[in-house]
């Protein structure tokens, strides 16, 4: 889980560990890219859009660019674009707008990887 506000990042992990899966968690898109260059072991990357420094767009286009990063799905998580946008869908597993029902997004996660 990749998300600059505290309380949404806290909220989602607290969830998604409740469905049964194992959580990472960070606060902006440099710390996620520096987790990811140190294990690339992810099964899914719940990615805020809107973050200081680099956004979520910005830290999607830098794991596809990785081979060892490019094939993990990416789910963003946003209050500002449409799902119908291209550049928000291109290369994003689901785009959720927030703000997000938590079983709606743990059902997005099962969809894409095979769950605990």
């Amino acid at each position: 889980v990749v998300d600059d506000e505290k309380s949404t990042n806290t909220l989602t992990s607290d969830y998604l560990r409740l469905a049964g899966f194992t959580v990472v968690s960070c606060f902006d898109g440099e710390s996620a890219l520096e987790t990811l260059k140190a294990d690339a072991a992810f099964d899914a990357i719940v990615l805020d859009h809107r973050m200081p420094g680099m956004s979520g767009l910005e830290v999607r286009e830098a794991l596809q660019k990785d081979p060892r990063t490019g094939a993990i799905p990416v789910i963003l998580l946003s209050a500002s674009i449409s799902p119908n946008r291209p550049e928000a869908v291109a290369g994003t597993a689901a785009v959720m707008t927030k703000p997000f029902s938590p079983k709606d997004l743990v059902a997005a996660i099962r969809r894409i990887v095979p769950g605990p």
